[in-house]
């Protein structure tokens, strides 16, 4: 075994109930109140609280809270390695190059920490609903933007962090999965947005690679062109 994934089986499906186990097992990183730091475990709790609350699975919930009333129709927590309609391919390198084909790698080991998948599109659908005010009343949108800043000097707010770029201050996230890399931010009001989409994974790319992409987001974001 290596960690939930049965070692070279990157099809198998991990549970829920499997990632806390992991997550839990390992040592505190610092005491309670004493720093903050992004955790998937947080959001897989998250999720296990949100199916018994609910009486009915995440996908479910998605799908009626979020996906339908906002038609964003690519969208789905998927149950299985395989991606339903056209797509690119993740690329990530298994200890040195070339890089190996993992687009089919289990999206079950990220559940409710990021293993929904959705096209570009949808992304930036989502949270310009997000911020404009479609999904959530004035005061929960406001407490999603309150932050906490680690010892690193990183802001969080409750699944969504601000990202200074040379055109001023964004919201939005990052995500990361084996062989893919998402970004996507938007103004306050949410009228102007910026998603770009990378198949290869970023504990895959040389320095070089990391901060070009850094400055494709940030020209994209600041761009004069509407």
């Amino acid at each position: 075994m290596s960690g939930p994934v049965p070692r070279g089986d990157v099809t198998h499906v991990t549970t829920p109930q499997q990632l806390v186990e992991l997550g839990t097992s390992l040592p505190r990183n610092f005491q309670p109140g004493a720093d903050a730091a992004y955790s998937n475990t947080n959001y897989t709790v998250a999720g296990l609280i949100i199916e018994k609350v609910a009486r009915a699975s995440l996908a479910s919930q998605f799908n009626d809270r979020i996906f339908k009333p906002l038609k964003l129709e690519s969208s789905y927590l998927p149950t299985g390695p395989d991606i339903a309609g056209p797509h690119a391919h993740g690329y990530f390198v298994v200890g040195k190059p070339p890089a190996t084909d993992v687009t089919r790698f289990s999206p079950s080991i990220a559940w409710a920490g990021g293993g929904i998948i959705a096209s570009l599109g949808d992304v930036s659908s989502f949270y310009h609903a997000l911020l404009t005010g479609r999904l959530l009343p004035p005061d929960l949108l406001k407490e999603m933007m309150t932050t906490v800043t680690g010892k690193s000097g990183a802001k969080y707010g409750l699944g969504i962090v601000p990202r200074q770029f040379s055109c001023g201050t964004w919201w939005g996230h990052s995500g990361n999965f084996p062989g893919y890399l998402v970004e996507s931010y938007a103004t306050t009001n949410g009228q102007r947005q910026a998603t770009t989409a990378m198949n290869y994974d970023p504990n895959s790319m040389q320095q070089k690679t990391k901060d070009a992409v850094e400055k494709l987001t940030d020209a994209v974001a600041c761009s004069k062109k509407e």
